[in-house]
């Protein structure tokens, strides 16, 4: 699952991170290009996170372009937006980093500040915490 990749790739255990799929058609299993979607994946990383580091991968990476660093909103961090070059429109895709936790956001039909603010305002429901 993608879950268990997140939490592979982070050294975590899978039940650290979540993940959401939202189509404007709950019973669709096929998907054009035109289609609005949004993909999320978060992980609770037990304060082991590097956010300089995530944020610097990501601006750095060269699978994404017109990456911009971003106001991460109340909860703090770093974030940042791009596009991924798909075909036949990109991906917008964002991310944002603290010491526990680390989250990518995708959405097709979207534009990078849109999906800034869609991460932003779901950050709260979305992240994981552990008290």
């Amino acid at each position: 699952s993608v879950q268990q990749q997140d939490a592979n790739s982070f050294f975590i255990p899978v039940r650290d991170v979540v993940s959401g799929f939202y189509t404007a058609d709950p019973s669709a299993t096929t998907f054009s290009a035109a289609d609005p979607r949004l993909m999320f994946l978060v992980a609770y990383l037990h304060g082991s996170g590097n956010p300089a580091s995530f944020l610097h991968d990501f601006m750095t990476n060269h699978t994404f372009y017109r990456q911009q660093q971003i106001n991460p909103g109340p909860q703090g961090g770093v974030a940042a937006c791009g596009l991924l070059p798909q075909q036949p429109a990109p991906v917008a895709h964002c991310m944002w980093a603290d010491r526990n936790s680390y989250a990518d956001f995708y959405a097709w039909a979207s534009s990078p500040p849109a999906l800034a603010q869609t991460m932003i305002a779901t950050r709260p429901k979305v992240e994981l915490t552990h008290g």
